[in-house]
């Protein structure tokens, strides 16, 4: 069984990463778009689920979080953190175990400017990441 993001998890991060407290956080305006990309990686439809894969989840999950900007600042890096988060309570483990700091923040940087899709994304999680 998967195990999803919270929203209070989520900002629990957010402040963790940005220093602002998870009460202002949660009275952003823009507070509806981090929840609506917590429950993308859950979608489907009757028994069909969108993204089958762990790797596709996590990649939907940080992609949205990072591409819907909920928060006043520092989306990359509450993005980044909650796909480590998915990823470790999902049984996920980083190969290289962590990765290299460049290549995280490269792609960081290409998902927050549109450079990659939710795919890449995915194969990006996939060649680094082994789910037991």
């Amino acid at each position: 069984m998967t195990r999803y993001l919270s929203l209070s998890e989520y900002l629990w991060l957010s402040e963790q990463v940005t220093g602002i407290s998870a009460e202002v956080l949660s009275q952003s305006s823009r507070i509806e778009l981090a929840d609506s990309a917590l429950h993308a990686p859950k979608s489907g439809f009757g028994d069909e689920d969108f993204y089958p894969h762990l790797s596709d989840k996590a990649a939907v999950l940080c992609w949205r979080l990072a591409r819907n900007h909920p928060l006043p600042d520092g989306n990359k890096r509450a993005a980044w953190a909650s796909l480590v988060l998915f990823i470790d309570l999902n049984g996920g483990r980083w190969e290289p175990d962590p990765p290299e700091v460049d290549d995280a923040e490269r792609t960081m940087l290409a998902v927050a400017a549109g450079k990659i899709d939710e795919q890449a994304l995915a194969a990006w999680i996939q060649e680094r990441v082994v789910f037991e």
